[in-house]
């Protein structure tokens, strides 16, 4: 009877152990790796395992960028200006072309509100002044920073070819 108490107490440490050691395996791995699909999938190898960049803030980046930005000539003083903090930005942006689209669309999207949350029948959040979908995996508190939500809206555009990510606003500001 002993003996059999013994194997059971036995058995029950070890599964413990293994399970603990599982998740500290799994916890390791997504700590070092990342899970990222490519775009556009293909079939053969839809999923790549890349070693995890060390994060750099898009704040800090932004400093090293703007320290090494030339001045602009006389040639480009003539360019009107937009007035407030969150229209120069997404000027700076998204540039000259498409400031108006973007002020439009975002306008439409949030009302220029940096702490706008929108919730989708879906379960998913709208978050910040360019309203990203949760799904793209960036925390709500990054996404209410306009310098951050500006310059992942300028990544998801260039990446999608225009507005196509923000075709639910499309009835109020129009733009393809």
């Amino acid at each position: 009877m002993q003996l059999k108490n013994k194997r059971k107490h036995y058995l029950i440490f070890i599964v413990i152990s293994a399970i603990f050691i599982i998740l500290f395996l799994f916890d390791w791995f997504f700590d070092n790796w990342d899970l990222r699909f490519q775009f556009p999938i293909i079939l053969q190898t839809p999923v790549k395992i890349e070693k995890r960049a060390d994060f750099i803030s898009p704040l800090a980046v932004e400093e090293v960028e703007a320290k090494s930005r030339v001045q602009p000539d006389d040639s480009t003083a003539s360019i009107p200006q937009p007035e407030g903090t969150i229209e120069k930005e997404i000027y700076e942006v998204f540039g000259e072309e498409e400031y108006k689209n973007a002020l439009k669309v975002f306008t439409c999207e949030s009302g220029l509100n940096p702490e706008a949350v929108g919730k989708n029948s879906n379960g998913t959040f709208d978050v910040g002044l360019s309203q990203i979908n949760s799904i793209h995996g960036i925390k709500a508190k990054w996404l209410k920073n306009p310098a951050i939500a500006i310059r992942v809206a300028k990544q998801l555009f260039d990446e999608h070819g225009g507005w196509g990510p923000w075709y639910s606003s499309y009835d109020c500001h129009g733009i393809r």
